[in-house]
């Protein structure tokens, strides 16, 4: 409208002026009308400028309800029209996105059909209350978008009157309340997160990407020494030790490249000598492009920490320096029997380090095979019951040698009963159990021993008969010589014989001298290599210190010549034997366990020791023989090669020069006597006194006492031959009955039941001291040493007749 006007006016005066013309009018009347139609412009001119101006406003106003109504759609609360009675007539599109229907679907239903229903009673009570007081009110209740989910909204309702027809509807305005309870709950959480940062034991530390620090707790604040005002990454860790610093200033500088945390222990100084620990953790903040923003440190006061570690090693150390001192061997195995802790006696006992045997098995290692289905089934029932158990078993060592250990066991388990470990303590009892071995064959040979003494007393009273008796006989019958010459080789060989018991059983009169052993075996190795054959090697080792020894060098020359000959024939195809000589001082913490040759026996205790050995390449000894090598008659030569009592001799004659004598042999490789002589004068022997040359004539008055009574029948013969009284008693009981008659001698035997003959001595001489007394015995010069008098008149068994008649007569002879 506000286009055409002009030319509207236009026409219109055109069509005016026109009529004007044609009228039979005056110039007044054309002036009047001129200007009424002019003024008619004018006032047309002002309507349209109203109709513009009220164009204009509708286009304002149009506009202005396009943006309220944007607006009332768009705002963030939701606002819903509905009836007095609750029916929604109208509604946002924010409400409607709110209750989670479009606003058509909206329309026409009732507002509580949206409410949840543990809240509908609330709403229908308030919306009762809106139609009688006819005022603004709210209330806050949970709306539901179905009937799963619900959300919390405070509805305030107003009620307008409407104008038309005079009622009223009611304005509601919905606001949803979980932002602001997501801000409210956000905002406790970040006071409750900050009161928590500035209340913990712990110090954080948030920095920018440049290292500055955008934020830091109290903790951290204390622990650093620092001020709000120190943000540089300098001034930051100055209370850093300086040598600590290096490496903390590298981790921070490091951060951007790092893909995970990095940590770091240090010290600060907090103005205290000995300062604080800290472990500091860094992790790297990323944003959203994945770029590092800049870090997060968390710091932990570690003081107490490091200072238990440090006390619990020195408590670990201590511990181990008293185990690896101590003398017992403590082992500690893990229930799958590996060993956990193996101290210091345990290395020098097995010869293994712990290094090379922790996390290893200990039956795989140092239980012999043939004792580890034992070991293995006593660990599994200690596991299983938790009892501790007491054993023995062998260990092997690294070198191959068995060494006996004696364990005292115990289990530890946790507070459910479950089995931990076992905690073995054991001491080595090798020697102890060698030392035991070797007393009860000591005691054994020992046993052995008087029964060939008293074997060889015994045979000694015959042999003298028969000496005596075979001397009677007549050699002048040819065909009786040969008889009389065999019985008395019977006899030597007898006596020799009994040489060797009494040698065995240390009974034996030894003449014992110092000796250069070196020079001794020399002179008799260059004797036996006839005896040892061509196809064996003799070699010797003999030490270049003193040898000297005090032996009975025919003695000794008797053992070397048996060790000699048993090398000899243990290599039927020949061989090696090699004899070799060392000086060896032994304290009395001396090693005794098994193993090479030389080793020190148990039964020395300390001292100078020449040490001789004979080894051979030949064909060993089995080992369930070689504990019996030293028991007389025990041979495994064929019949007829051996008595079996030469190693007998040897071990008797050995013990008796003060020494011992061990034996090492492997089946196949070969065998080791080795002689073990203390280099040191025995107690010389106290000599026996001999009688006279001079024999007596005329007749004399004998007693004679002897349980033997074979013996007693020839010696009285003798007696007879001399022209002497022989005055027999059958023991030393029968001779005290006699001793009150006239008596010129006393021939009687020491060794008799009831009274022996040093008693009946004593009691002849008591009343009659110048009659003298001819002892006739079997026993020792040794053994007479400690049972008679010094210049005691002794003949010992077997003797000749002749010796018996000379010493009778020498005696005799001297009482006149």
């Amino acid at each position: 409208m506000t286009g055409p006007v002009p030319d509207d006016m236009e026409i219109l005066r055109e069509r005016l002026g026109a009529l004007i013309d044609k009228g039979a009018v005056g110039d007044e009347t054309r002036e009047i009308a001129a200007e009424a139609l002019e003024e008619l412009a004018v006032a047309v001119e002002e309507i349209q400028a109203q109709n513009s101006e009220l164009a204009a406003s509708r286009m304002l106003l149009e506009a202005e309800r396009e943006r309220y109504r944007t607006l009332f759609h768009t705002v963030p609360d939701g606002f819903v029209i509905t009836t007095i009675e609750g029916v929604v007539t109208e509604a946002n599109q924010t409400a409607a996105d709110l209750l989670g229907r479009p606003r058509g679907q909206l329309a026409g239903r009732p507002l509580s059909r949206y409410v949840h229903g543990d809240d509908r009673r609330s709403f229908y009570h308030h919306l009762s209350q809106l139609r009688s007081a006819a005022t603004g009110t709210s209330i806050t209740i949970n709306l539901a978008l179905d009937d799963h989910v619900a959300f919390p909204a405070n509805l305030r309702a107003t009620v307008v009157s409407t104008a038309a027809g005079g009622g009223r509807e009611i304005r509601w305005l919905i606001h949803d309340r979980r932002g602001e309870i997501a801000t409210r709950e956000l905002r406790v959480s970040e006071e409750r997160l900050r009161a928590l940062f500035e209340t913990a034991k712990v110090g954080i530390v948030l920095c920018e990407a440049d290292g500055s620090i955008r934020f830091s707790n109290r903790y951290a604040d204390q622990l650093l020494e620092r001020r709000d005002d120190q943000t540089d990454l300098e001034q930051w860790v100055a209370a850093v030790r300086e040598d600590d610093r290096g490496v903390l200033e590298e981790m921070v500088a490091s951060v951007d490249q790092a893909a995970d945390a990095l940590s770091i222990r240090y010290r600060v100084t907090n103005g205290q000598d000995a300062g604080r620990w800290v472990d500091h953790t860094i992790t790297p903040l990323r944003g959203l492009a994945d770029e590092i923003e800049g870090s997060v440190s968390t710091l932990i006061d570690s003081t107490a920490e490091v200072e238990a570690a440090l006390e619990l090693r020195r408590s670990r150390d201590f511990a181990d320096a008293v185990l690896d001192t101590a003398g017992a061997l403590v082992l500690v195995l893990d229930r799958d029997a590996r060993m956990v802790r193996f101290n210091k006696a345990c290395e020098r006992i097995s010869g293994w380090s712990f290094g090379e045997l922790v996390g290893r098995p200990v039956l795989e290692v140092l239980v012999p095979p043939d004792q580890r289905p034992s070991v293995e089934q006593l660990a599994r029932n200690m596991l299983s019951h938790l009892a501790p158990t007491s054993m023995e078993n062998d260990w092997l060592t690294r070198d191959g040698r068995r060494v006996r250990i004696s364990w005292d066991n115990t289990v530890v388990a946790d507070d459910d009963g479950e089995a931990l470990a076992i905690i073995s303590t054991g001491i080595d009892v090798t020697r102890q159990r060698l030392l035991e071995s070797r007393l009860a064959q000591t005691d054994r040979l020992e046993s052995v021993g008087r029964l060939a003494a008293g074997i060889a007393h015994d045979f000694n009273n015959t042999l003298a008969v028969l000496h005596l008796r075979v001397e009677r006989l007549s050699t002048a019958d040819p065909t009786q010589r040969d008889n009389v010459e065999a019985l008395t080789r019977t006899i030597e060989h007898s006596k020799t014989t009994i040489g060797h018991l009494l040698s065995f059983s240390r009974h034996q009169e030894l003449v014992s001298v110092p000796t250069d052993v070196n020079d001794e075996l020399r002179r008799q190795l260059e004797m036996l290599h006839d005896l040892l054959g061509g196809d064996i090697v003799l070699t010797t080792d003999l030490t270049d210190d003193d040898s000297t020894t005090v032996l009975d060098p025919a003695r000794f020359e008797q053992i070397i010549v048996n060790l000699v000959v048993n090398a000899r024939d243990a290599m039927p195809d020949g061989g090696t034997l090699t004899v070799r000589t060392a000086v060896v001082d032994i304290d009395g913490a001396a090693d005794t366990a098994r193993g090479p040759a030389g080793t020190v026996p148990a039964m020395l205790t300390g001292g100078r020791y020449l040490r001789v050995s004979v080894t051979d390449t030949g064909v060993g000894i089995p080992p369930d023989d070689l504990a019996h090598v030293f028991d007389p008659y025990f041979t495994t030569k064929p019949p007829g090669r051996g008595t079996g009592l030469g190693l007998a001799t040897t071990y008797g004659t050995v013990t008796q020069f003060g020494g011992e004598i061990v034996v090492e042999s492997e089946p196949g490789v070969g065998t080791t006597f080795t002689l073990w002589l203390p280099q040191q004068r025995p107690d010389a022997e106290r000599p026996t006194g001999r009688g006279g040359t001079r024999v007596a004539a005329g007749s004399a008055t004998v007693l004679l006492v002897d349980d033997d009574d074979d013996l007693r029948e020839v010696l009285a013969d003798e007696l007879a031959l001399l022209g002497h009284d022989a005055i027999e008693a059958e023991d030393g009981v029968a001779g005290l009955g006699l001793i009150d008659r006239p008596i010129d001698l006393l021939v009687t035997d020491v060794q008799m039941p009831g009274v022996d003959g040093v008693a009946l001595a004593q009691a002849l001489t008591h009343d009659s001291p110048a009659t003298p007394v001819l002892f006739v015995t079997g026993l020792t010069p040794k053994e007479l040493s400690d049972c008679l008098p010094a210049g005691a008149q002794v003949l010992r068994k077997p003797f000749s007749a002749a010796e018996f008649r000379k010493l009778v007569t020498d005696l005799l002879e001297r009482r006149t």
